[in-house]
């Protein structure tokens, strides 16, 4: 698929009769969402064009196609240029992270795609966790790396969507794949754990007179980023993973890690099963050896091709 394809494909299920001020889970959203994290992957950071050649993992094609490039370039690619520009579109960039900020006719969409991680798989699965919230009796923990790289980044895309949603009351969605999901995943539960404010020191604790509601979030092949009492005792994001990804059955269990009780497997078939046991990674990388051999199964590719079958 091509991008303006995708971005037309977004435009058109968009306009058909959805209820955006719904938080239930809506088919017609996750391929909303979906196509907006693949569209997030033609925005190149300085970082990464800079530093391409230690890139070692490739989450989508047309993202590796954008990095090997001759002629690649910091921002989006000439088709996309006039599409995204400052009067709908805020750029976020951090060492850890793009995210786009992109306001519809309907709502706004916070897209997350990790990039440090792309130098270096091993970086993002580092097992620690580490504690959300100051006080000894709350046992909510997160994967320290993720949560790092969001909590840096909450300030700038609290201004980005304080500006595109200005005096109106569209409802914000936070999106994601792979590390980005899990990005997303960490910053919807702050963002509505602590409102929609700028996150500085004791301030993050305090409500902000400007609040917007984030209305849901969904993601496609995260890794695990959170406890047992991070996943009971907050909101979670509606996670869609292919059958045969192996990307979400890390970091282990064994680490202290859970899954997301709104999991969604998605078979070859575009059909979605009851969530099945993810396992471990060993177990994973011994059935699906070949397959992850070529990271198939968790291309973003292959996320839009399955959600879209349906």
């Amino acid at each position: 698929m091509d991008l303006h394809e995708a971005i037309s494909k977004a435009k058109k299920i968009s306009s058909q009769n959805i209820d955006w001020n719904d938080n239930l889970y809506n088919p017609q959203k996750s391929k909303v969402s979906a196509l907006y994290s693949f569209i997030s992957y033609d925005y190149l950071s300085e970082n990464e064009v800079n530093n391409h050649e230690r890139i070692k993992f490739f989450p989508c094609s047309h993202y590796k196609t954008r990095l090997l490039s001759e002629k690649k370039s910091v921002g989006w690619s000439i088709q996309l240029a006039e599409l995204f520009n400052e009067e709908n579109t805020v750029i976020v960039e951090t060492t850890d992270m793009v995210v786009i900020i992109y306001r519809t006719t309907d709502a706004i969409f916070v897209a997350f795609r990790g990039t440090k991680g792309y130098f270096d798989i091993k970086t993002d699965l580092k097992c620690s966790l580490t504690h959300i919230h100051p006080s000894k009796h709350d046992l909510r923990k997160l994967h320290y790396g993720f949560y790092s790289a969001v909590k840096y980044a909450e300030p700038f895309i609290y201004e980005g969507v304080k500006k595109l949603k200005g005096h109106s009351e569209c409802q914000v969605y936070f999106t994601g794949h792979s590390l980005g999901g899990a990005m997303a995943s960490i910053a919807y539960n702050t963002f509505n754990l602590y409102g929609f404010k700028r996150f500085h020191g004791l301030e993050r604790f305090q409500r902000s007179k400007f609040d917007a509601r984030i209305n849901s979030c969904y993601t496609f092949g995260s890794p695990r980023y959170g406890n047992d009492h991070c996943l009971l005792h907050s909101l979670l994001p509606y996670h869609i993973f292919n059958d045969g990804d192996f990307i979400p059955s890390i970091p282990p269990t064994f680490f202290g890690y859970k899954d997301n009780h709104n999991d969604y497997c998605l078979s070859e078939a575009g059909e979605y099963k009851h969530p099945v046991p993810k396992g471990n990674v060993g177990l994973r990388l011994f059935q699906r050896k070949f397959e992850l051999l070529s990271l198939k199964n968790h291309s973003m590719e292959v996320y839009l091709k399955r959600i879209l079958m349906k």
